[in-house]
């Protein structure tokens, strides 16, 4: 995996956001699948939360697939 890791990285591939794994993230709505990639029937209107799964992947400064969030739900938010 390191090396595949290395020739991608190699050709202008690398992860971002990798940090941020695991960690819960805020974002607009608006922000939705621009910024996080999320499940847009789970996003409310203005501020969400959710937890990030996976990173996102930059060729050359450009955005190629957006790290992905998973939405808190009120159990979450409230335990």
């Amino acid at each position: 995996v390191q090396n595949f890791l290395f020739v991608l990285d190699g050709i202008g591939i690398s992860p971002y956001d990798a940090d941020k794994i695991g960690k819960k993230v805020p974002f607009d709505s608006e922000e939705a699948n621009v910024v996080y990639a999320v499940n847009e029937k789970d996003i409310a209107e203005g501020l969400n939360r959710g937890l990030l799964n996976y990173p996102g992947w930059r060729y050359k400064g450009e955005n190629l697939v957006l790290p992905w969030v998973t939405m808190e739900t009120e159990a979450d938010q409230n335990g």
